[in-house]
């Protein structure tokens, strides 16, 4: 179950007020596994806020979304608040789809989700990483934390 605040000042980010990035962590990569931040910039001019986790999916060249979503994992977080240009991350940990016993895809991006409803069309990134077609999640994320 998602906590939000009651009436966040200022108020939850909207996807097209941000822009997604993929941030490598080669130090997480080997034995099967590999991680990433997700880095949300808001584009926008005024500040907004987000908190607990973005739905996070993959997608193939037209959009599609590919397999199973992102799990999350660990505590809520905190409300992060963010200033125009103000960054974002969630901690994504990917464990290799040949570990399972799935028919591995090869996605060409990621979609994150940042309304708690998911109504949003959502912010993509290209990103070629290969996950599992059928309902076997292969990914691991982190609630929004504010970016050092």
């Amino acid at each position: 179950m998602e906590v939000t605040p009651e009436t966040p000042e200022p108020p939850r980010c909207l996807d097209e007020q941000l822009e997604l990035a993929v941030e490598a962590l080669p130090d997480e990569s080997g034995a099967g596994q590999s991680g990433f931040n997700l880095r949300f910039r808001n584009v926008s001019s005024d500040a907004c806020t987000l908190w607990g986790w973005p739905g996070v999916s993959a997608v193939d060249a037209g959009g599609a979304l590919i397999g199973y979503p992102a799990q999350a994992v660990g505590g809520d977080g905190a409300l992060v608040t963010m200033q125009p240009n103000g960054v974002a991350i969630s901690h994504v940990a990917v464990s290799a789809a040949g570990a399972y016993d799935c028919p591995a895809v090869t996605a060409s991006g990621l979609r994150a989700f940042v309304t708690s409803d998911g109504a949003g069309h959502g912010v993509t990134v290209e990103h070629e990483i290969v996950v599992c077609g059928d309902a076997t999640s292969t990914m691991r994320q982190s609630a929004f934390a504010a970016a050092s």
